[in-house]
């Protein structure tokens, strides 16, 4: 059984469906694995795009204004620092450098940019927004 999280405001007006599933594969003590839930967007189109990091501080935007998920996946065997940031004086929150990074955001308004801070330049991230 599976869980879906519609993440669209209660008025939408969008061409299509975006879905998000992930998929874990986990050892478990006990009889039963708990269930992921299916996120979907009926707001907003996809968005599929590559993006470069640049060594330091990047503003990386946000391509649609109805974005609810947000996707950063960096090139397979990344080992550059890749960190998430507020502003670009904060520490941060340090990120998997081979992972994806996905964020998801209010109803209300998503944001223009996210702040990055990659190690040394990294090209070829994959951006998806949903």
């Amino acid at each position: 059984m599976s869980i879906v999280r519609d993440l669209s405001p209660t008025a939408y007006n969008a061409p299509g469906t975006g879905q998000l599933g992930l998929s874990i594969i986990q050892s478990n003590k006990g009889p039963n694995t708990l269930p992921l839930p299916l996120w979907i967007s009926n707001y907003s189109p996809s968005v599929y795009t590559t993006y470069d990091l640049s060594s330091g501080f990047n503003a990386v935007p946000v391509l649609n204004v109805n974005v609810r998920i947000w996707i950063l996946i960096p090139p397979q065997g990344n080992t550059q620092t890749i960190t998430l940031k507020g502003i670009t004086g904060d520490t941060g929150i340090a990120c998997n450098p081979n992972g994806p990074i996905v964020l998801t955001f209010p109803n209300s308004a998503a944001p223009t940019t996210v702040g990055v801070t990659a190690g040394a330049a990294i090209a070829g991230c994959q951006l998806i927004e949903i």
